[in-house]
This record gives C-alpha cells, sequence and structure tokens, in this order.
C-alpha cells in the first residue's frame, strides 16, 4: 500500500482553499498590471468558481481581507504569517543567495517572481522563519598541513595538562603583538529619538593614529601571588622634538613608532620579556615556556623559524647572562622557546580576549579623560596606564580555561576552525 501524501493526509480546508484563491487573484492581477493589461474575466470567474462565491464577492474578499498569509493558524482567529509556498520560497533563495542577501533585496527579488513583495512582509516572515541577522565569521584559511599541526599542537599540550594549566613551579608565557588604534572606523552608536550620530572628524580614514605593543602574560599562580602579568611594553621609542610643531614644542619629548623585526624581536625577549619574567617568577619557577606566533616579524612568515629564531633564543636560554641569574636565588629555571602552529590565532590567550579586555579597559579610560581624539603620544600613555590598572588575575584566569576548552575543540575538529566556543 501506498504511503499517502501530506495533502490526503491533512486535506485543506474551506478556509484554506478561500485563501488560497484570494492568493491566486492577487498574483494574477498584480502580474496583468505589470504587463499593463486587463485581467481577463474568464481568470476571475474560475477563481470564484473554486470557493463558491461571486465575482463582486471575491474582489471584495481580496481587497479586505488581510494579507499577512493564505492560511490561518489552528485555533486562531487571525491569519498566519505565511503560506507553507512562501516559506519554501524563502529557505530556498536564502540558500541560494548562501545568506548574504538584504530584506529589500529579497522583497525585490518576490516582487520580479510574483508581481507583489513588500519590504514588511520579508521582514516578518524572516522573524517567524528564525532568521537571525548576524556578522560574517572571518576564519584563517586552514590546509591540510595546518590543521595537522594543529591538532599536533593540542594533543601535546592535552597529554599533560597539568604541565601546562596547573603545575605551580610551571609559566607558560604567551607573548603577541598588536596594532592599536584611536579610532575604530564604522563603529555603531546608540542615540536617542531625534538626535543625530555623533561624527569623529580625521584627517584622513587611510592614516588613522596608532600604536603596536606587545604583550607578555601567563597563568595566574595564587599560591605565589603571581597574578600572570608580565610586561606591555611600546614597540616604540621616546625622542624629543627638534622644534615647535602643532602638536608640541620644541624640546618636549613624544613617543615614536618603530618597525619590528626578527632581530627587535629577539632584543625585546632578551632585555625584556625574559628578565621580567624572572622577576615576577624566578624564586619559584622551575621551568618557563614562552611561546610566540610565526608572523613575519618574528623571523616566521616564509622563514624556518624553528632554525632561526628559536635555535638562537633556545641557545641563549640555555647559558643565561650574569645578571639575570642574580634573579633566580633558588637556581635558574629551564626556559623553552616556542612556537605556536601557523594560522592558529585561538591557541594564544592575547588573541582568545586579552586585547579585547584591555581595549575594553582603554575606552573606558579614554571617557574618564575626556580624550575624543587622541594623538600617537596620548595612546601609548592610556594604554600603559590601563596595563597598570588593569584586574590580569581575574581576567587571564577565566582566558586560560577557554584555552582548555579551544584545544579540546580543536581536537573535536580534527585540527579545524570551524567551532563555537561553549558558554560556561
Amino acid at each position: 500500500m501506498e504511503k499517502p501524501t501530506i495533502d490526503e493526509a491533512n486535506p485543506p480546508t474551506e478556509l484554506d482553499k478561500r485563501w488560497d484563491a484570494i492568493a491566486d487573484f492577487r498574483v494574477a492581477t498584480a502580474v496583468a498590471r505589470a504587463r499593463r493589461r486587463r485581467l481577463a474575466a474568464s481568470t476571475v470567474i474560475s477563481i470564484a468558481r473554486r470557493i463558491n462565491v461571486g465575482v463582486p464577492q471575491l474582489r471584495r474578499l481580496a481587497r479586505f481581507s488581510k494579507f499577512r498569509s493564505m492560511f490561518r493558524r489552528i485555533g486562531s482567529g487571525r491569519p498566519s504569517k505565511a503560506t507553507p509556498k512562501l516559506k519554501e520560497w524563502f529557505f530556498q533563495k536564502s540558500k541560494e543567495l548562501a545568506g548574504c542577501w538584504t530584506i529589500r533585496q529579497m522583497a525585490s527579488l518576490r516582487k520580479k517572481q510574483c508581481g507583489f513583495g513588500s519590504v514588511s512582509m520579508v521582514f516578518r516572515l524572516a522573524h517567524e522563519l528564525g532568521f537571525r541577522h548576524l556578522h560574517r565569521q572571518l576564519r584563517p584559511f586552514l590546509s591540510t598541513r595546518h590543521m595537522a599541526a594543529r591538532l599536533a599542537w593540542a594533543k601535546k599540550l592535552l597529554e599533560d595538562p597539568e604541565r601546562i594549566f596547573a603545575e605551580p613551579d610551571t609559566v607558560y608565557v604567551h607573548i603577541d603583538e598588536k596594532w592599536f588604534y584611536a579610532h575604530l572606523l564604522n563603529r555603531r552608536v546608540w542615540v536617542a529619538k531625534g538626535e543625530k550620530p555623533p561624527i569623529q572628524h580625521l584627517a584622513s580614514k587611510h592614516f588613522v593614529n596608532k600604536a603596536m605593543f606587545l604583550a607578555a602574560v601567563a597563568k595566574p599562580v595564587p599560591e605565589h601571588g603571581f597574578d600572570g602579568r608580565i610586561g606591555f611594553y611600546p614597540i616604540a621609542e621616546r625622542v624629543t622634538a627638534k622644534k615647535d610643531s602643532a602638536l608640541r614644542k620644541k624640546g618636549d619629548e613624544f613617543w615614536r613608532s618603530v618597525i619590528m623585526n626578527s632581530a627587535l624581536f629577539k632584543d625585546f625577549l632578551k632585555k625584556k620579556v625574559v628578565p621580567d619574567t624572572l622577576r615576577a617568577t624566578g624564586a619559584w619557577a622551575r621551568k618557563i615556556v614562552v611561546q610566540m606566533d610565526n608572523a613575519g616579524g618574528h623571523g616566521g612568515g616564509r622563514g624556518d623559524m624553528a632554525k632561526t629564531t628559536l635555535a638562537e633564543l633556545n641557545k641563549w636560554a640555555a647559558d643565561l647572562p650574569k645578571e639575570l641569574l642574580n634573579l633566580c636565588p633558588s637556581g635558574p629555571p629551564e626556559i623553552q622557546f616556542v612556537a605556536q602552529p601557523p594560522r592558529s590565532p585561538d591557541t594564544n590567550v592575547l588573541d582568545l580576549g586579552v586585547w579585547t579586555s584591555l581595549q575594553i579597559a582603554v575606552d573606558e579610560l579614554k571617557r574618564e579623560k575626556g580624550i575624543s581624539s587622541p594623538t600617537v603620544s596620548e595612546l601609548f600613555d592610556s594604554w600603559i596606564s590601563t596595563w597598570t590598572e588593569w584586574p590580569a588575575a581575574q581576567v587571564l584566569t577565566k582566558i586560560f580555561g577557554t584555552l582548555r576548552n579551544v584545544l579540546g575543540l580543536i581536537l573535536a575538529t580534527n585540527g579545524g576552525n570551524e567551532y563555537t566556543i561553549p558558554h560556561h
């Protein structure tokens, strides 16, 4: 015995037939108007006979009926917002456009194909069908080689999670650089009804004041009073103005950005990051692991970072200078430099949430000081002030917990990055 179809199992009611007839009449009328023709009387009579009404009654129904849909909800006196045909068409078009459509674009497509379609109808339909207007997510492109490297990295760290995340005498340092801009372009703001959005005045949107910093953080160790904060270093130099200008007078000191390269990067690690790490943890740490990315400024990119930057730094760490040994009263710890997998910012706690947390804190500081258009020097000073007051222990404890979850998701996706971090 053949399985009955949906129509046979759920025959349409008289009300359903009436709304179908009204819809067909409106479509035929819209098509005739678009072609600048008069609707044939035979078409109107055939539609009216389907529901056993006269032509005047059909026109009256089409004129005064609320056309939110062609069907009524079960047990409701108001029509539903969409017919099954309209829902099917909506899902199909959304799939063809890969979700990259606007309300007006969808309404225009509906009007071209069926002769009718409004922005309000598409807006109500999208909300009824559960569509959400979200920003498209950007993720690094991963080849097979990248996914294999990410999978091996996650397995290595999760084989002995106590060594990385919980052992009190091991310090796992994450370092990274980031540009911070004085203005975030195209940022949305909230304004009251009747008010105009604020205007940003820039000399050029292509040359916005910015400042680069290198940060070093680690997992907090409350047993030793370590909050995870190691250092926050401006990639700049203090210079003295040689003549008067619109921004400063002769003799004033100000920050000037410098270009980060592999030589400068290694100099920062040897003279700033490692000494500050030993000052904070040298009394109790037995092992220090410094993790960095494969950026071109670190000696990575097209070069082999393991044979250049990492090899030089690990050789230097094996024989520390005497002034650094004095920072370790209980003996020098084992220092190891490692590089995270390429195209894997999600394996570094700075990219996972530290930069965002600092950006929010800086915005609050600029509002308190009334700084709307900071110069480069004011930008550097604002970030340095924020770092000293930033609640490092609270934020870093949460983000290192997120890092453990991310490593588990990398394993679950076989080294991929198409996952959503669960809310805890």
